[in-house]
């Protein structure tokens, strides 16, 4: 995950949290659904869970910023409205 030239940290390729992020990245500056990421990331990573989609997204951000990217925040951003996540570009 990078912020302009800055590394902000490194997410394992294959993981949830990493599927999450690259769903995000396909569509840079724009708000993706809570849904809509965790239907792609469980089909992606092959996994189930039962947990409402906000809560899941919410989750994984979690994982990301203690185990990854204590910085995620500067980078992973919720809607006003609060229906889905934004990974915004940040230009060198």
């Amino acid at each position: 995950v990078w912020a302009g030239a800055e590394l902000l940290g490194e997410v394992p390729p294959g993981t949830r949290e990493y599927y999450l992020l690259a769903r995000l990245a396909a569509e840079l500056d724009a708000v993706v659904p809570y849904a809509d990421l965790k239907h792609f990331v469980t089909r992606e990573a092959g996994s189930l869970d039962r947990s409402d989609d906000a809560t899941f997204c919410h989750r994984l951000k979690g994982r990301i910023k203690a185990h990854w990217v204590p910085a995620i925040d500067a980078v992973l951003v919720g809607s006003s409205a609060g229906g889905g996540y934004r990974l915004r570009a940040v230009r060198a």
